[in-house]
């Protein structure tokens, strides 16, 4: 009986991920599309044209493909000068039955082979351990970087999420960039679980040149295949909403004053996607009031 019990389960469950999730994928789908056209948010299209230095800062390893790999695809394509700068070794993924050192080495070697498939930026990885990382360690790191690289550009994650990772990440570049000499430099804040929604995207990257090369280097990252499921429901969402007429990846731009600015007001009332579809719309939904009182301070255009 125990046998016949597992056995239907299993069907069950690939019943689910067969017909239900599809459905389910697709009504969303349809409501991100109604969403769009009746909101008709719009974002002004970044279009790299070469001759600037762009820095990436990712907490993890695969932070950067999921948020901005089309970018930095067309960034390099471009001919910009891309520093790739990965801040922690992601020793302590769940993802498989191995130990912290083990899954340290294999995201370290995934990290290198995923940015040769984007095309070479130079890559550092800082490799601060996982959970035990000071925010003194960081800071110190990245205000020797921005004076060696002197960047044009910043991708960078925000305080819109609710990894703590990832917001701290933002509030140390926060605190390099008060402390560094630097002028006119911009930063975009990337997407990786958390949508910034139409509250505060205002600008977009077009990768449907680079998508290929995006999940070719998505693929790099073995150890974190199963994490990344929702990626693909996120980019049919957002091409619904946004109407960019193809694979786009979504970001906020803001001056050095109001990304500071913006790094002082941390919340962890976000949402974000699931391995599963069902609760996706959640992800825009929640966090709705933090997101508007930070567009109504910022002025954000």
């Amino acid at each position: 009986m125990s046998g016949q019990m597992l056995d239907l389960r299993g069907i069950l469950r690939s019943g689910a991920r067969k017909v239900v999730f599809p459905a389910v994928e697709l009504l969303w789908t349809v409501g991100f599309r109604m969403a769009g056209a009746l909101l008709r948010p719009r974002l002004r299209l970044i279009a790299p044209a070469g001759g600037i230095k762009v820095l990436v800062l990712a907490p993890h390893p695969d932070d950067e493909t999921i948020g901005c790999g089309g970018a930095i695809a067309s960034h390099l394509r471009a001919g910009d000068d891309v520093t790739v700068c990965i801040v922690t070794d992601g020793a302590q993924s769940k993802a498989g039955k191995v130990s912290a050192e083990e899954m340290k080495a294999r995201r370290k070697a995934e990290a290198v082979i995923a940015m040769q498939r984007l095309g070479g930026p130079k890559l550092c990885q800082l490799e601060l351990p996982e959970g035990t990382w000071t925010d003194s360690e960081l800071v110190e790191s990245l205000v020797a970087m921005l004076a060696g690289l002197n960047p044009d550009v910043i991708y960078t994650t925000s305080t819109v999420d609710y990894h703590p990772d990832h917001i701290r990440v933002a509030t140390c570049l926060a605190k390099a960039l008060q402390a560094s000499a630097l002028a006119g430099t911009l930063v975009r804040l990337y997407e990786v679980q958390v949508p910034l929604t139409p509250i505060l995207a205002n600008t977009h990257v077009s990768t449907v040149r680079e998508k290929r090369e995006k999940d070719y280097a998505l693929r790099a990252y073995v150890t974190q295949w199963q994490t990344l499921a929702g990626l693909r429901r996120l980019a049919r969402y957002q091409q619904g909403l946004y109407s960019t007429g193809g694979s786009a990846e979504i970001f906020c731009e803001l001056t050095t004053t109001h990304f500071v600015a913006l790094t002082q007001n941390v919340g962890l009332s976000y949402f974000g996607l699931q391995p599963r579809p069902f609760t996706d719309p959640a992800a825009w939904i929640m966090g709705f009031k933090a997101r508007r009182r930070m567009r109504t301070r910022l002025g954000i255009d």
